[in-house]
């Protein structure tokens, strides 16, 4: 496997930035456990451990890791992304169900890097509003357009 150059997801409390640095202050260990997954930064960019246990309480994001273990799923999933264009409706259309699991796979990932604020969180019923759509194209540097491709 290939050492990820950007993260999976756009998470809220990521840790794609701080990731080297608190490996870095890991110690030597067998077993590691990320019990509040999220974008899992710190778990994929890390030395392999002899066991490694990821969870998170969101189910869609379980989804994703799961389809990215699967050599045909994940490879599925790329195609899909790739043909994905960054677009208002494609980020609301994130927010419908399904029962694709590389459909729902790849709608948190839009969800996630098409909305600002990274609330791509799919438990609406709890009060999760949808965030607003990234068309900012003021800032300088890349536009999220751009980042998307």
């Amino acid at each position: 496997m290939n050492a990820p150059t950007r993260p999976v997801l756009r998470w809220h409390g990521g840790k794609w930035l701080l990731a080297p640095w608190i490996i870095e202050h890991f110690p030597a260990h067998r077993i590691y456990v990320e019990p509040f997954g999220g974008a899992a930064s710190v778990l994929l960019r890390k030395p392999r451990a002899y066991a490694e246990v990821y969870n998170d309480l969101d189910g869609d994001v379980v989804n994703l890791f799961r389809v990215l273990q699967d050599p045909l799923g994940g490879g599925e999933l790329m195609r899909r992304l790739e043909l994905t264009p960054f677009a208002r409706a494609e980020f609301e259309l994130g927010w419908d169900a399904t029962d694709d699991q590389v459909e729902r796979a790849r709608r948190l990932i839009i969800r996630a890097f098409m909305g600002f604020g990274s609330n791509a969180h799919s438990d609406m019923g709890r009060g999760h509003k949808t965030t607003g759509f990234r068309a900012n194209s003021s800032r300088s540097g890349t536009t999220p357009a751009h980042d998307w491709s």
